[in-house]
Parts: C-alpha cells; structure tokens; sequence
C-alpha cells in the first residue's frame, strides 16, 4: 500500500505494522483496536495541513529509499518462514531468499507504474 503514497495507504500500512508488532506483546483486542485507531487518522482532522504537506513532502523527497526499503523487507520478511534459524542463516539471508526479494521488486514495481497494478502488468505481457 505505501508504495503509493496516499494518507489512507499510509495510515494502513502503519496500523497493520502495530497490528502485527503489538499481537505479540497485548491481547488481541488491544492490537486491533490500535491499528483501527491508527487507521481512522486519515478520516479526521487530526493532522494539521502544515503536517499533511510535510509527510508528503518528506516521502517524495526519499521516494527511491522508501521505495528499495519497502522492496528488501518484503523479501527479507520470508526468512521467519523457515523453522530453527540460526545465525548462519541470517548470514546468508539473501542467498536464500533472492526469489522473494525478486517477486518484491517485480511486485512493486507493477504496483508503481500500472494503474491497477499485478492486473494490468498479467494482462499487458
């Protein structure tokens, strides 16, 4: 979502994060009711526009950063599928997940530049 930038995308992506960090430490009622907290912000006017115009500002000034940051963790996040890691696994990271860093990268870049991203990039090729 955040790979396009939007306030609504923005917030939910956020909201998701904390859903997902939370759920570890809370009970499950308290980390969903703070991602839907998070994720209402867009809605109301709780951000100032000084605010708004800043984030926006701030997130095309470091697109490309944003953009490769967003692409790594999508591939780096797979490595917590396999079971009994270890620190050699870490060392090798990439190696093993160069399929899943790929597919990041061809994933977001459909969603960047095609209007309805992976639809429109499988029915142009």
């Amino acid at each position: 979502l955040p790979l396009r930038f939007s306030y609504r995308n923005l917030f939910i992506a956020i909201a998701t994060l904390v859903v997902l960090l939370m759920n570890r430490s809370f009970n499950l009622y308290i980390s969903l009711g703070s991602g839907l907290l998070i994720a209402y912000i867009p809605f109301t006017k709780i951000l100032h526009t000084d605010i708004s115009n800043k984030i926006q500002k701030y997130y095309f000034k470091y697109y490309k950063g944003i953009f490769y940051t967003l692409t790594l963790t999508f591939g780096l996040g797979h490595l917590f599928n396999f079971n009994d890691l270890n620190f050699a696994h870490f060392l090798i990271s990439p190696l093993i997940l160069v399929n899943q860093i790929f597919m990041g990268f061809l994933l977001s870049y459909a969603r960047v530049n095609y209007k309805y991203g992976l639809l429109e990039f499988s029915l142009k090729t």
